[in-house]
């Protein structure tokens, strides 16, 4: 991992930012996962050369369709949830762009990132047999039920989901005051006209930086995230 180009460090901190958009900084940014963000202020008069737009107009326009995809299926995912009557939140990259970035495919996700509620724990079973209705650890009941399971990941119209029973990563069993992470939660409202349920700004944030540590800082989207 290289440092990313001093421009960036600017962009991503909201600083004001002076340059030329070269392929350079369009690799950088990549690598970053910054590219959605750089694309922005392209949009917004940033000076760029031919080859390095190209370039990231072809990184934006990928990152926009599997935004598209992910957001949809939270959209049903809310909605099947919602069904059961169970309480599944929609954290980290596809909630957080929805909430703080400016358009979709600004901030790229690769995965769809959930947490079940714990006060519907004893639901996981059924939350995972809507979704993924084949899923191994649905023939092991045991599984499911060890207080020491972090997360669950399957899949859902081909796109990979994270189910998290653990989502400070404690790596201890505890069930100690879980809910104050679900404090101030509320509902972000879609086109589709669903409930896609996510944590708090407080919660968020601290996840945020969680998540930051845990990636060992090693992006530059990350602290985008924080800021």
């Amino acid at each position: 991992m290289s440092r990313p180009h001093r421009l960036l460090i600017d962009l991503a901190a909201g600083r004001p930012v002076l340059g030329l958009i070269t392929a350079e900084i369009v690799r950088s940014a990549e690598e970053h996962r910054v590219g959605g963000i750089l694309k922005t202020a392209m949009d917004q008069g940033l000076a760029v050369d031919d080859i390095a737009a190209t370039e990231l107009n072809k990184i934006d326009a990928l990152g926009w369709a599997r935004n598209r995809m992910l957001l949809d299926a939270c959209n049903e995912i809310a909605e099947t949830a919602a069904g059961l009557g169970i309480d599944v939140f929609v954290i980290k990259g596809i909630a957080n762009e929805a909430r703080w970035y400016s358009r979709l495919g600004e901030r790229p996700a690769w995965d769809i990132d959930l947490v079940l509620a714990p006060w519907h724990r004893h639901r996981v079973r059924d939350l995972l047999a809507a979704l993924q209705p084949h899923h191994s650890l649905l023939s092991d009941p045991s599984a499911l039920w060890s207080p020491r399971l972090q997360s669950i990941d399957f899949g859902f119209h081909s796109l990979p989901v994270d189910l998290h029973l653990d989502p400070l990563k404690l790596e201890v069993a505890t069930t100690r005051e879980a809910e104050l992470l679900f404090e101030n939660a509320t509902s972000l409202g879609t086109d589709e006209g669903h409930a896609v349920k996510v944590l708090g700004v407080e919660s968020t944030l601290v996840l945020a930086a969680l998540h930051l540590n845990k990636d060992r800082f090693r992006y530059l989207l990350g602290y985008v995230d924080l800021v």
